[in-house]
């Protein structure tokens, strides 16, 4: 999709397709490719450590993971309802331990919204108004972590600080 909407001019979205494709597949030739396509140098937002590639493992196989820790969990409730008859109860840490992982599983393992800005030039400001104190103005590409939304703003975090972006700027992946 990127290659087509590259032929059609929309560098934007051909961007936003590359981005995505770089969560599926880390590489350096997309960024290099992205770089071409938004006329810049540097981009933010691209960097992937060993932390972040791990946790993108487990978001990808939570399901599994979940399912393998309830199994587990039904198997301890077994053991010790099996134990309880004959007095030998020893199952208790493990059953509550597995209902608090099954619980982190479901309810923790969640991946972090992220979006790339598409307008040029893209104002980033400290606080969601438009009085707020100008952080920077970015062209597209650059990809951002999104925290949360108040009325047309996005907060994001930009360069380790929380900052303020318009909605309309950023596409979400």
């Amino acid at each position: 999709m990127a290659y087509i909407t590259e032929g059609m001019g929309d560098y934007a979205q051909a961007s936003l397709y590359l981005s995505k494709y770089y969560d599926l597949h880390p590489n350096p030739k997309v960024i290099s490719k992205i770089k071409a396509l938004t006329d810049q140098r540097e981009l933010k937002g691209y960097a992937v450590s060993d932390r972040t590639q791990f946790f993108n493992l487990l978001i990808d196989y939570k399901e599994i993971i979940t399912g393998i820790f309830a199994l587990l969990l039904v198997i301890s409730i077994i053991l010790l309802i099996a134990k309880k008859k004959t007095g030998q109860v020893k199952y208790y840490t493990p059953a509550f331990m597995l209902i608090i992982l099954v619980f982190a599983s479901n309810n923790l393992l969640m991946a972090s919204k992220s979006g790339i800005i598409k307008d040029s030039p893209t104002i980033i400001m400290d606080s969601p108004t438009a009085a707020g104190q100008l952080i920077k103005k970015v062209n597209p590409g650059h990809r951002v972590i999104i925290k949360s939304k108040k009325d047309i703003w996005y907060e994001i975090e930009w360069e380790g600080a929380e900052a303020w972006v318009k909605q309309s700027a950023v596409s979400t992946l």
